[in-house]
């Protein structure tokens, strides 16, 4: 009897002055109230942690397939039919027409050349019939005619009307690529060259014409195109189209070796 009040005393004296925890044979282990607390907020915390790692990895393989170089950037196009007619000045024949085969190589594209009467002389070469192959079919009736700027009219009814070079590349493109789903950054980047060669046309200070041409030299790097494609994109054809319309004198060394091979890529 005294040896067992001993072993009571000498538990006492080694437990907590809030509990009294008995020695093991006479009592069951009881923990304290904030380890169970602990133990409860650390299941919670591993609870949360491995919602929070499922989450990680479903999120990592919708990146991965989102950037897979594999997967297509667009899908084949569906097959476009349009037909409308062009207005172009022969003193300012809108080049970027014999390029179109080299942007679109899938395209048909059906171009009849007519002269209005407002037009006397000798009409530009190289703007004769063409035709060519493809599920898409663009007909395109280029009148030369007396106009301040290139005209695209969709509609004789109507009279509906698209004014200037570049914006008849901008409609194609919209047409045959969808230039709308490009990358908000890539789209800012096209529409200023489209920008910069309109100027580049109807500018008539020289200072100005050579201050752009500066700009559009430095846009280019290692002798690259204008457009992250690896050919030549609508941007590279306005600018090509600019500067065989205004024949400058002299060209930048970036812009020079650029227009050399724009020449040799579209081969007109």
């Amino acid at each position: 009897m005294v040896l067992g009040l001993i072993d009571v005393w000498r538990c006492h004296s080694l437990s907590s002055p809030r509990t009294i925890f008995p020695c093991p044979g006479h009592w069951h282990f009881s923990p304290l109230p904030e380890v169970k607390a602990l133990e409860t907020r650390q299941e919670k915390i591993l609870v949360q942690l491995a919602e929070l790692k499922a989450q990680v990895l479903s999120l990592c393989d919708v990146l991965k397939s989102n950037e897979n170089p594999k997967s297509p950037r667009k899908s084949k196009r569906e097959p476009v039919t349009a037909d409308f007619v062009v207005n172009v000045n022969p003193e300012s024949p809108a080049y970027s027409l014999l390029a179109l085969k080299k942007l679109w190589s899938d395209v048909d594209f059906r171009i009849e050349p007519f002269q209005h009467s407002s037009v006397q002389g000798v009409i530009p070469e190289g703007f004769g019939r063409t035709r060519g192959c493809g599920e898409s079919v663009i007909s395109i009736s280029l009148i030369w005619k007396k106009v301040n700027n290139a005209e695209l009219v969709l509609s004789s009814l109507h009279e509906s009307r698209i004014l200037g070079e570049v914006n008849l590349l901008r409609y194609l493109s919209r047409l045959l690529d969808n230039h709308d789903s490009l990358p908000p950054e890539e789209a800012t980047k096209i529409d200023g060259i489209l920008d910069l060669s309109h100027q580049l046309v109807s500018q008539d200070n020289l200072k100005i014409k050579l201050s752009i041409i500066n700009i559009l030299d430095k846009k280019i790097t290692n002798g690259n195109w204008f457009s992250t494609r690896k050919t030549p994109g609508i941007g590279d054809v306005a600018v090509w189209s600019a500067l065989k319309q205004i024949s400058p004198k002299s060209l930048p060394s970036n812009l020079a070796s650029w227009y050399q091979k724009c020449e040799k890529s579209l081969n007109v």
